[in-house]
């Protein structure tokens, strides 16, 4: 595939995107949170429904495990951390319990692992994005997402073009064999496009945003990996088909589930917290 035909699929989606999510975190900041909570409940629905072709009898834990994945991220989006809940407890009670009604299945190990990896991996990780809108104002909140968004997904696009144009050296060839260590080299430089952002939140720095754009980009880059590689396991090339360029709803925020826990405890630990 040509780099301008790529590279064009992918601007004509993630230009409206970052548009609509500038538009949708500074002039409808009441509907962030919900907006968040459907998008990581539609990237959940996608993990399992990839996960159907390989276990069958998993069927019937998928609406139990959007159900409570709902609950928690209602809990979750009011709150500024990551708290020990009762939810927790009982989200693991329940998906043991629920196996109980399946005695005849020599599945039940899978379906429970399937459904903890699931939980975990898109809706734990994606709660923080409700603990970092909450640090501070919803001025500060907001503009912190946007710049995770902005880095991690800019980052991406530099990655692809200088993959594309100049990738010699196979990153991880077993893993995802178009990824490039040039591709690398390209989204580290993406994502230090995203440093004004930064220095417009006020309480970061120079140093700090700089160190904040580095985290992300490895962040980002090893979730990306993380998901090729369970995709290539499982033989699917996305987890859906609905944004072109990119897959589904899960092909879109793969690399964002992992920054924003990484963004959240580096915001946390190093104090950048408006008073």
């Amino acid at each position: 595939m040509p780099v301008n035909s790529g590279l064009s699929s992918r601007l004509k989606i993630a230009i409206p995107v970052i548009a609509g999510l500038l538009v949708l975190i500074f002039y409808f900041p009441s509907s962030t949170k919900f907006v968040i909570g459907l998008v990581l409940l539609r990237s959940l629905w996608e993990f399992f429904i990839v996960f159907r072709l390989t276990a069958p009898a998993f069927r019937a834990f998928t609406w139990p495990a959007l159900i409570y994945s709902g609950l928690f991220m209602m809990y979750a989006s009011e709150v500024d951390g990551p708290t020990p809940t009762p939810l927790v407890f009982l989200g693991l009670l329940g998906v043991f319990a629920l196996q109980l009604f399946f005695p005849r299945s020599k599945q039940g190990m899978a379906r429970i692992a399937i459904t903890l990896t699931g939980f975990i991996y898109i809706v734990w990780l994606g709660s923080h994005s409700f603990y970092l809108y909450n640090l501070g104002s919803a001025a500060h909140g907001s503009l912190l997402l946007f710049s995770i968004f902005f880095i991690c997904k800019f980052s991406d696009s530099t990655a692809y073009f200088a993959g594309r144009a100049y990738g010699k050296k196979k990153l991880i060839p077993r893993v995802s064999p178009n990824k490039t260590v040039e591709g690398l080299l390209g989204a580290y430089v993406g994502g230090l496009c995203g440093i004004p952002f930064l220095l417009g939140l006020g309480s970061f720095n120079f140093g700090h945003a700089f160190l904040f754009c580095i985290l992300l980009v490895t962040v980002a880059s090893l979730g990306d990996l993380f998901e090729s590689q369970f995709k290539r396991e499982l033989g699917v090339k996305d987890t859906a088909d609905d944004i072109p360029g990119f897959g589904g709803a899960l092909d879109m925020i793969d690399s964002v589930l992992w920054c924003v826990p990484a963004a959240y405890w580096y915001v946390v630990s190093m104090e950048l917290i408006p008073a």
